[in-house]
Formats: structure tokens, C-alpha cells, sequence
């Protein structure tokens, strides 16, 4: 369990199932993340449960309060396969909770997390091109845009751009290192 100011991080378990299958099925939440392209039956959420969320390679995260009562999202890194120590991140909240800093929390968490414990020397994510705030986001927590892969995702109807983004360990120290001398002078945007 990794615990910051505002959230916790804990395993996803078998009863967060109701939750999963809300925050999955969120449709604005799905105009939003590339990694989801259809909704989830409870079913198939049930019946899959082990291999969506316990799958060799992934961490999955439930990001909720420190009490445990509230849940607002879920955070994953998966190992690129053929790429020791490399890895892509995916965050998911629930509408109601963007804007409160939860987001942001739990990736510097998450992030700290895999570059001290685990050797993580790249986090990269995907990120749709008109999701401003995501991308304000990312940004204010260290990543870094690498690129654009032109219409990329496919949502509503129409093809969309999909940025590429990472943050290094070196980058993510020397951030670190920045803000326990009181250089930080990023303004970070809360997601």
C-alpha cells in the first residue's frame, strides 16, 4: 500500500467489483482514455476478473481515501515486453473526482514508487490529444511529450491524434531533488 497526503494506493481486490464496473462503464470517462474501447458487461467483469486485474507484468492500483471508504479511480503500469524495466501508465478516475489533485497524487506516488523499489528507468503513457486537462496534468507531474501518433484512436465517430508522453527516473530525481530544495517552480495542474 503506497499512502500520500491526500490518497492511498492499494491492490485491487475481488470487492471493488461494483466499483470497477462503474468507473469501466463511465461513459464520459470514456471519451477520455485510449486504453478503453467498450464497455464492460458484469459478467465478463466477474468472469475475468484474475486476468484484467492480477495479469503478470501489471500493477494495478485502487486509488480511494486514506480510510479506505472512498474510491476515486484506478492506476496501472505494465512492463513493455522485451524492455526491462520499462513501463506504460494508465490512470482512470471517476468523473465527480478530476480537478481535486487525486490524480496528480497518485501518479507522483505511483511514480516514486516504481523508480525507487523497482528499477523503473521509463514511464510512458498515451493520451488523447483534446484531453487538455490529462495532458496538463501529466505534464506538471514530469512527463514529457515525445511525439503525436496522427489519428491514432477511434471514439464517437471520428479519429483523433493520441500524444506520447514519458518521464525518465533521471528526470523524476532530479524533480524530486528540486522540490526538497524548494526549486520547483512547475505549476502543477491537479487531475
Amino acid at each position: 500500500m503506497l499512502i500520500g497526503g491526500k490518497v492511498r494506493l492499494r491492490k485491487v481486490e475481488r470487492e471493488d467489483l461494483c466499483f470497477l464496473f462503474d468507473l469501466l462503464n463511465d461513459t464520459g470517462l470514456q471519451n477520455y482514455d485510449v486504453s478503453m474501447h467498450a464497455a464492460i458487461s458484469r459478467y465478463a467483469l466477474d468472469r475475468d476478473f484474475e486476468k484484467l486485474f492480477h495479469r503478470q507484468g501489471w500493477e494495478r492500483f485502487l486509488i480511494t481515501s486514506h480510510d479506505g471508504q472512498d474510491k476515486y479511480g484506478i492506476i496501472s503500469v505494465k512492463e513493455i515486453k522485451g524492455v526491462p524495466n520499462c513501463y506504460t501508465l494508465s490512470i482512470a478516475l471517476t468523473t465527480r473526482n478530476t480537478g481535486c489533485g487525486y490524480g496528480s497524487e497518485a501518479i507522483q506516488l505511483l511514480l516514486g514508487f516504481m523508480f525507487r523499489n523497482r528499477a523503473a528507468v521509463r514511464i510512458g503513457l498515451e493520451v488523447r490529444s483534446y484531453n487538455t486537462r490529462a495532458i496538463h496534468c501529466f505534464a506538471g507531474c514530469g512527463f514529457i511529450r515525445e511525439g503525436t501518433l496522427r489519428q491514432a484512436s477511434f471514439h464517437d465517430g471520428a479519429y483523433c491524434d493520441v500524444l506520447v508522453m514519458s518521464i525518465l527516473r533521471t528526470e523524476f530525481m532530479e524533480k524530486q531533488q528540486g522540490k526538497s530544495q524548494g526549486q520547483d517552480s512547475s505549476s502543477q495542474h491537479k487531475c
